[in-house]
């Protein structure tokens, strides 16, 4: 989504040939929602705390020795977890790990004056909460962002929308969309009745139950990937499926191999010849296994 990608995409194959990340448009959204100010204020003074501790080599052991104390293993004694300004889901792991020690660093704060003050109790519970709306976004998000997950096939373009009025005002920008670009599509959806019953606690739950009214499947079968079913029903096709249809569901995996790049082209190889650098960079790309 970056304006840079954004604007080399429309250039080189044209604007509507652009698919944004949908990973990082949810890290957007998740992103904007952690700055309304009536949640930041909580979440400065928790960051306020960690970095407290972090500074103070005596708190910091103090802490430790306090869970000695409650006698937990050696390699079970935790520490507070910092954030960082880009990364959202590190916020909810500080926020996660605070709460989870908030008895003992409070006991602990007490015991310096010049040490931030604590949260207070109310203050503790609007940030469970916040964890609470947050762990599906992160549960999505690191699914999504896995090297091998891809985009939803497009007889499933409907499946969420369920309000007549939201579908009808969606399906006219499409078209509205597609007579402006002048790439006339039709993907038709077809309907099935049910075949199984999801009853597993899981944020995809809605999302199965919607598939199963869409196709005859089981459960075993949507929860391993889409690709592996139709492996088996049409073998042939898949083979060229691979090849030419599959569109990757974040540009996570993109991203990996460039920082894969940025490690192997570092100082001490600055002399590696530029026709060397793929194959490193192929041969870096292959499953640890393989």
């Amino acid at each position: 989504n970056g304006a840079n990608i954004v604007k080399a995409i429309e250039l080189t194959f044209g604007r509507a040939k652009h698919i944004r990340c949908i990973a990082h448009t949810l890290n957007l959204v998740v992103q904007n929602s952690v700055m309304v100010n009536e949640i930041k204020i909580f979440i400065d003074k928790v960051r306020r705390i960690v970095q407290w501790f972090h500074q103070s080599g005596v708190a910091a052991d103090q802490l430790r020795n306090s869970q000695k104390a409650e006698n937990v293993p050696e390699g079970k004694i935790k520490h507070l977890i910092g954030d960082v300004s880009t990364r959202w889901n590190s916020q909810l792991h500080m926020l996660e790990r605070f709460i989870a020690m908030s008895g003992t660093v409070g006991g602990i704060l007490l015991n310096y004056p010049n040490a931030p003050p604590m949260i207070q109790a109310s203050e503790i519970a609007v940030l469970k909460e916040v964890v609470k709306i947050l762990k599906p976004f992160e549960k999505v998000s690191e699914e999504m962002c896995t090297e091998k997950y891809v985009s939803a096939n497009p007889r499933f373009k409907k499946l969420h929308l369920d309000d007549g009025a939201s579908l009808a005002r969606t399906i006219n920008y499409i078209k509205k969309s597609i007579e402006e670009n002048r790439e006339p599509e039709d993907c038709p959806l077809s309907i099935t009745s049910a075949a199984d019953d999801v009853d597993n606690d899981d944020i995809w739950e809605t999302h199965n139950k919607l598939l199963l009214e869409t196709m005859r499947t089981s459960r075993s079968q949507i929860q391993t990937s889409e690709l592996s079913f139709y492996e088996g029903a049409y073998p042939k096709l898949t083979h060229l499926a691979c090849k030419h249809l599959l569109v990757p569901a974040s540009s996570a995996p993109a991203e990996r191999l460039f920082s894969k790049a940025g490690a192997i082209l570092t100082k001490t190889r600055s002399r590696i010849l530029s026709k060397r650098l793929p194959k490193l960079l192929f041969l870096n790309s292959l499953p640890t296994d393989f």
